[in-house]
């Protein structure tokens, strides 16, 4: 679930969305190993995709495009990067 804090009204993450059946925790740890910076950052949804969060203060040493790379050398899957936001009026998230 994506939590929003008093202060917030939107969020951004990088989305890794694993299409090939490869496990998602072998994707998870092996980008966690490349990148230990971001471990705390990465949130396992469910069985075939991962959150990057990128709303706090950690500065990324690589690009969309790395990452992407990195990603593809074990698993196929799409990867990119979304913004939610919570509508004030009716308390809900829009993606």
């Amino acid at each position: 679930m994506i939590k929003f804090n008093k202060n917030e009204n939107n969020k951004q993450f990088i989305s890794i969305s694993i299409e090939d059946g490869t496990d998602v925790i072998k994707v998870f740890n092996y980008i966690s190993a490349l990148y230990p910076v971001i471990k705390n950052n990465l949130y396992k949804m469910d069985n075939d995709e991962i959150l990057l969060n990128l709303e706090n203060d950690v500065h990324y040493d690589f690009s969309l495009n790395a990452l992407r790379s990195t990603v593809a050398k074990i698993a196929k899957a799409n990867i990119y990067v979304f913004c939610v936001y919570m509508l004030e009026s009716t308390q809900r998230y829009i993606g």
